[in-house]
């Protein structure tokens, strides 16, 4: 079985490095058709081939820089040329099955998809129902769910984007499957970040790109409003790139006079420190205001800690409310910052939540499992299918 994973704007290079990775040890032959990774060097190696055919000139001018709407442009119109070579590349490597994971610019993508479904099975990861978490504009949402409809299967994560997908989406239920995320514990294999906290001090640790809907500005709210007794031995750890830009996170940290109690660690933490970040952290805390599942709540599962996030999406089929940490109303500052007092201030129930997540952890499929699980998926798509017969 010849596989071409694709995410053209390698907006989820750890999901689709373990997916190829458990593909390939499912027997698979596995190539991923992406960009040089934006936000720092990516050096995991695999089983599989990767092709950085997409973005080659964008990201020579600009890596580095802010975005902004010259970048956007020249983005677009290099998809939209790449996406048509990639296409005519196609029948040279003569995949059995194409797999993407991101439409960045469904407009463009729709055609390609047209073509390229007419010769091989297509198959869609749907990240995430609400295209860019709602932030998509104009040009880079439009079409979205059309383009959805052009894949022969999709695969969900959770039951909850499955539902929302046919019922929001309108999209056909017996094309539309659940294979859940894997936990991100290839992160466990170094350790090499800073130097340890001091002797008594507690972490609330929000980990990973800075995006509006990731609701930093409840977090801060809602440790500033933790009782003095708890915020004097912790700190509020943020570690990402800031794909918005982090000056009113931190004029409003200033404003509640918690500015000296924020580590302010802003830029793409590296693969060989991630493992580091989380073991120092006493809590995670992902207030979302929008979202499906989270690769930084499978990456906290692997590091056995508690965890405070919004009851949202597909959060609540993963963590317990109560026994792996607390869900919160989304929105609420005073149900977040309850959540975390209550963790904070008990080390015993810490020690318990930390210990439900480590088995949590245990039972969630392995990255090996999930491979298998999508080849067989692979496996009835191609004995149905009458396209690589109609391409020769």
């Amino acid at each position: 079985m010849r596989v071409l994973v694709v995410d053209p704007s390698s907006f989820t290079l750890p999901y689709d490095h373990c997916l190829c990775q458990g593909l390939s040890q499912a027997g698979c032959e596995v190539a991923l058709a992406c960009s040089q990774f934006v936000y720092g060097e990516w050096n995991q190696e695999g089983d599989y081939e990767r092709w950085e055919h997409f973005y080659r000139l964008t990201n020579r001018l600009y890596r580095g820089r802010p975005s902004g709407a010259l970048r956007s442009a020249v983005k677009a119109v290099e998809h939209g040329l790449d996406t048509a070579r990639f296409v005519r590349a196609l029948d040279a490597w003569r995949p059995d099955v194409v797999h993407y994971q991101w439409l960045p610019l469904p407009v463009i993508d729709r055609p390609a998809l047209a073509v390229m479904g007419r010769r091989y099975p297509l198959v869609f990861t749907l990240h995430n129902t609400n295209a860019f978490h709602g932030t998509g504009k104009g040009i880079q949402a439009r079409g979205f769910q059309q383009a959805c409809r052009q894949f022969d299967h999709l695969i969900a994560h959770t039951e909850y984007t499955r539902g929302e997908a046919v019922s929001r989406m309108g999209l056909d239920p017996s094309i539309v499957g659940v294979i859940p995320h894997g936990v991100f514990d290839y992160y466990r294999q170094s350790l090499s970040y800073g130097t340890s906290l001091e002797i008594g001090m507690l972490e609330v640790l929000f980990f990973g790109v800075l995006k509006e809907y990731k609701g930093l500005d409840l977090l801060i709210r809602a440790f500033a409003s933790l009782p003095e007794t708890v915020r004097r031995r912790t700190r509020l750890r943020v570690a990402g790139y800031p794909s918005v830009s982090a000056q009113p996170y931190q004029l409003l940290a200033h404003e509640l006079g918690i500015a000296e109690s924020v580590v302010w660690d802003l830029r793409f933490v590296p693969e060989s420190e991630v493992a580091s970040v989380f073991v120092r952290a006493t809590i995670v805390c992902l207030p979302y205001k929008d979202v499906d599942q989270s690769g930084v709540l499978l990456t906290a599962l692997a590091f056995a800690k508690p965890i405070v996030a919004s009851r949202i999406g597909g959060f609540p089929e993963t963590i317990q409310d109560g026994v792996h940490g607390y869900l919160v109303q989304p929105g609420s500052v005073s149900e977040l910052a309850a959540a975390l007092g209550r963790v904070l201030e008990d080390e015993g129930l810490r020690q318990r939540m930390g210990e439900s997540v480590r088995r949590l952890a245990d039972t969630t499929l392995s990255w090996r499992e999930i491979g298998r699980a999508t080849a067989d998926l692979y496996d009835r798509m191609v004995a149905g299918s009458k396209k690589l017969d109609e391409s020769s």
